[in-house]
């Protein structure tokens, strides 16, 4: 089995994945890296965590007397 790409078809593959780049949205990296730190300190709320959490805490209430 061979998989030689030729010139041309790399150099169309190339330019078509740098378009696809350049329409990708802007990174913020500050915002990032605060998410990061977020969940490093276990700080980070979102809907999903919201849920789980009160999910969490209605399992540990039915466990109460």
């Amino acid at each position: 089995m061979e998989s030689r790409r030729t010139d041309r078809g790399g150099h169309e593959d190339m330019g078509r994945w740098l378009m696809e780049i350049a329409q990708l949205p802007q990174v913020r990296s500050e915002k990032i890296e605060r998410v990061r730190m977020a969940l490093q300190n276990r700080t980070y709320v979102n809907e999903f965590v919201l849920d789980q959490t009160v999910e969490r805490m209605s399992r540990d209430v039915a466990w109460l007397p």
